[in-house]
């Protein structure tokens, strides 16, 4: 069986993107959770639903599965895996796991490792991150002072680094991320007002040409729109 992991979209949606797949033998290191990759009785590989959070059903489904994975003893191993991969796949179907589990402050060191990498899905890890790391307002002021540099890891060549770490460069992952942080603070604290003021600043957002915080917010709704249908 072969399970998608290559650019950003499905392959069948995007004709434009090189057939890159790995079979389920790559899949492995992820434990109980590789079947959560396949498609099974959905349309679409198993992370694509979580990656918008658009479609019910398919997410409740997806939700199953990362559920019975949890159940397995080897899932805190495997969600340790996914997050320090360096593929934004595995780092999205980690956090959601995060989710499920809901367990305070569980994992939020690699879920902000895995930001600062520059993980194409950092607005949602910032939403996950928000809702488990009681220090989330200490760890996103550090972050946002600084201007959210990340290090995006090593690659052989740019089609591997494109296909784990999505498109764009390393100023438009950072600004990205940032913009994710700024809109996931709430109530806004006093000091940001002056950081959303700064030339610095002004002068990156322009950069966040994906709208991090359109979809840190969104996502953000729609995640809890699932889980209050979903049945623990």
């Amino acid at each position: 069986m072969n399970i998608w992991l290559g650019g950003p979209l499905d392959p069948r949606r995007d004709p434009k993107i090189e057939d890159e797949q790995c079979n389920l033998e790559k899949l492995e290191r992820f434990g109980p959770f590789a079947v959560v990759f396949e498609e099974g009785d959905l349309p679409v590989p198993g992370h694509l639903p979580l990656l918008r959070m658009c479609d019910d059903d398919e997410c409740l489904v997806v939700f199953g599965r990362i559920k019975r994975a949890l159940d397995t003893r080897k899932a805190n191993h495997a969600i340790r895996v996914m997050l320090e991969d360096r593929n934004w796949r595995p780092h999205l179907v980690a956090a959601v796991a995060l989710t499920i589990r809901d367990t305070q402050d569980q994992g939020v060191d690699l879920l902000w490792a895995a930001m600062d990498s520059g993980s194409w899905v950092s607005p949602q890890l910032a939403v996950v991150a928000r809702a488990l790391d009681s220090n989330f307002a200490v760890n996103a002021r550090s972050r946002i002072l600084t201007g959210c540099p990340i290090t995006t890891p090593q690659f052989d060549n740019a089609v591997d680094r494109h296909s784990a770490t999505g498109p764009k460069d390393t100023l438009a992952r950072s600004v990205k991320t940032l913009s994710s942080l700024v809109a996931l603070l709430e109530p806004q604290p006093p000091w940001l007002a002056e950081v959303m003021c700064q030339s610095d600043t002004q002068s990156a957002l322009p950069s966040d040409r994906n709208n991090g915080a359109f979809i840190a917010t969104g996502w953000a709704a729609r995640l809890a729109s699932v889980h209050s249908k979903f049945s623990y």
